[in-house]
């Protein structure tokens, strides 16, 4: 599954949920409590999955601008046109390239180019307090598949929630700022969700 049919699927999961909830005018549905609950596991389940797939797809993404739905799908949407432009130049480019010319460029680059180093991410993480129960988290750390999709996870299952976040990937290294609010029922102290995070990003 490429990237575009990916966002796809997750625009599916949104229809679905969208459907059946019509109501005919003047007409009255009862429902027993046995046929109800089913339904709202149901429900809950598809609204899990739709999440984690929310958080796949921001994993994916390079730039992120808000962590609403809307958003996400936003950014998609852009990243998508803009791979298709580059695409489409390249391309352009290829096809004005004179035939024989493209195995000498090749032995060229092959003969100048110096070998690749691997960059060595040092991994920083930086939590201040806002106030009125806000925090602020920056993060460098080693770029993983599915490592954003677990950090935001992490800290969603703590009760807390991640109001705004910016997160950008070059050469295997991801720098992510998050801003982060604490509930008064879900209070964590400081230091220990540093050492959560700490733990994640490792």
């Amino acid at each position: 599954m490429n990237f575009a049919e990916y966002v796809d699927s997750i625009l599916d999961e949104f229809d679905a949920g969208g459907q059946g909830a019509t109501e005919v005018p003047g007409t009255r549905y009862e429902f027993k409590n046995v046929e109800v609950e089913p339904r709202a596991d149901a429900e809950r389940r598809r609204r899990g999955i739709l999440n984690q797939k929310l958080y796949d797809l921001r994993s994916l993404l390079p730039k992120i601008s808000k962590m609403s739905k809307e958003s996400a799908l936003t950014d998609a949407a852009d990243y998508i046109k803009k791979l298709q432009k580059q695409v489409l130049n390249l391309q352009t480019e290829l096809a004005q390239v004179p035939e024989g010319s493209e195995d000498q460029a090749s032995q060229l680059q092959t003969e100048t180019a110096p070998p690749q180093e691997n960059i060595y991410c040092q991994r920083k993480l930086e939590l201040s307090s806002l106030g009125g129960g806000k925090l602020r988290a920056k993060i460098i750390c080693e770029n993983k598949r599915g490592g954003f999709a677990e950090l935001i996870g992490a800290i969603c299952s703590l009760g807390l929630e991640v109001t705004e976040v910016c997160s950008v990937a070059f050469c295997g290294v991801s720098q992510i700022g998050l801003c982060i609010e604490v509930k008064d029922e879900h209070e964590i102290p400081i230091c220990e969700l540093k050492e959560l995070l700490l733990r994640i990003v490792a």
